[in-house]
């Protein structure tokens, strides 16, 4: 099923993240954890955990199920800005 196949993005992307400290095994520098952009997003990750939850719980409270890509797109964008701004 779709569900079982999208379970192994995370799964996949663990993966790579724990073989990235293999000696063993050149990666590259894109999974390397002291990359800037990782180190923020790690940062951040917490608060956008604590946000995502009450954001889209209110829209579909105001709007119902959360369909189109415009409708997530401004989600995502919110709850980034929340996060941000918040953190």
């Amino acid at each position: 099923s779709a569900s079982r196949i999208m379970a192994l993005v995370p799964c996949v992307g663990t993966g790579l993240v724990v073989l990235s400290f293999s000696d063993r095994l050149a990666l590259p520098s894109i999974l390397d954890l002291k990359n800037p952009i990782f180190v923020y997003f790690g940062k951040l990750s917490y608060s956008i955990y604590l946000w995502h939850w009450p954001v889209m719980a209110y829209y579909r409270y105001l709007y119902g199920d959360i369909d189109g890509y415009l409708a997530t797109a401004g989600i995502t964008f919110l709850i980034l800005f929340l996060s941000i701004i918040t953190y």
